[in-house]
């Protein structure tokens, strides 16, 4: 789903949005040091897994520093350089989450987005999560069924209309 980003050109005064450099390792975990280096990875790297199955351990991240750690990493799973970062401005997740709506037709999602340390802006998507918790938002239980009666009642429209 990240490549639908990769795919965008959202030139516009906000900034600049990418994604981070991945590398996605299926199974042979001692070929990864290689792996990295033939795909020119900049260690640090974050790992995760290549599958999100909603079980905690599909939500692990790990950090790799040095060779010697990518070494203990488990596949399958996803590296990602690491963006050191702070939270991005409002109108420009407005704007994404609006695009993200229309290619790829979600109307539940939440989207892992940082700004790069050091930059003015330039911003990465690093997580599309297309049905997200929302046990941690406050008031979820009125948005959540708010969402749900919008949904029937724009369907009940179309029906009638």
């Amino acid at each position: 789903m990240l490549q639908c980003f990769a795919d965008m050109n959202l030139s516009n005064s906000y900034g600049k949005v990418g994604v981070p450099r991945q590398l996605v390792i299926k199974k042979d975990a001692s070929s990864i040091a290689d792996a990295v280096n033939k795909a020119g990875l900049i260690l640090p790297l974050v790992a995760k897994p290549l599958v999100a199955d909603g079980s905690a351990k599909s939500h692990e991240l790990s950090l790799a520093y040095d060779q010697y750690s990518l070494q203990k990493l488990e596949p399958p799973l996803v590296l990602q350089e690491f963006v050191n970062h702070e939270l991005p401005p409002r109108p420009l997740l407005e704007r994404l989450a609006k695009e993200l709506r229309r290619r790829l037709g979600l109307r539940l999602f939440n989207l892992d987005i940082i700004w790069e340390h050091g930059t003015r802006d330039h911003f990465y998507v690093i997580d599309i999560n297309y049905f997200p918790g929302y046990g941690k938002m406050p008031g979820y239980e009125y948005i959540f069924t708010e969402f749900l009666l919008s949904l029937m009642q724009s369907r009940y429209k179309k029906i009638s209309s």
